[in-house]
């Protein structure tokens, strides 16, 4: 979970640290969590779950679903789609 945390906070930068890590409610295809950051930013990881369907797959059609609606609310700092 530390990597986790770590990759977080480089990914959206800054001069902050984790101070909270809240597992959300799984999806089908994702375990998610909520980052706090030491200055209130919070940042959400979405990692999949095991039994998915290609992690690839979902991962893309997540990103491309944001992307498309442009959705003020979210912003994609970091995607990887190795493990």
């Amino acid at each position: 979970m530390n990597a986790l945390a770590n990759t977080v906070v480089e990914a959206i930068g800054g001069l902050r640290f984790c101070v909270d890590i809240k597992e959300l409610p799984e999806g089908q295809y994702n375990k998610t969590f909520l980052f706090t950051m030491s200055d209130g930013v919070e940042a959400i990881a979405k990692v999949p779950n095991p039994n998915a369907v290609q992690p690839h797959f979902t991962t893309t059609s997540e990103v491309a679903t944001i992307d498309f609606v442009r959705n003020p609310f979210f912003r994609i700092y970091f995607i990887t789609l190795v493990c």
